[in-house]
């Protein structure tokens, strides 16, 4: 539970918007590690590189080769989101 005095909604705003800063900046770091530009070594922390791949099931290729004998494999995902806008 919060203790901030802000609704719920502007809250939940500004915590998204804090994310997205946050999340730019993890990228920008990221590119500039993985790019070399700096040690891997700093002050408190050090980094290592690791590449993985994966594989990944594409299902618009799946349903233009398959079609309707996809259907009984394709299980329904349901969540719901909470959008936010600027009032002013």
């Amino acid at each position: 539970m919060s203790l901030s005095n802000r609704h719920p909604v502007d809250e939940l705003a500004d915590l998204r918007k804090q994310m997205h800063q946050t999340e730019q900046r993890i990228e920008e770091l990221r590119e500039l590690i993985i790019s070399g530009a700096c040690s891997l070594v700093g002050d408190e922390h050090a980094a290592t590189l690791e590449e993985r791949t994966s594989q990944r099931v594409d299902i618009k290729e799946l349903r233009r080769e398959f079609g309707e004998a996809l259907t009984p494999y394709l299980r329904e995902h349901r969540a719901t989101r909470v959008n936010t806008r600027i009032l002013k």
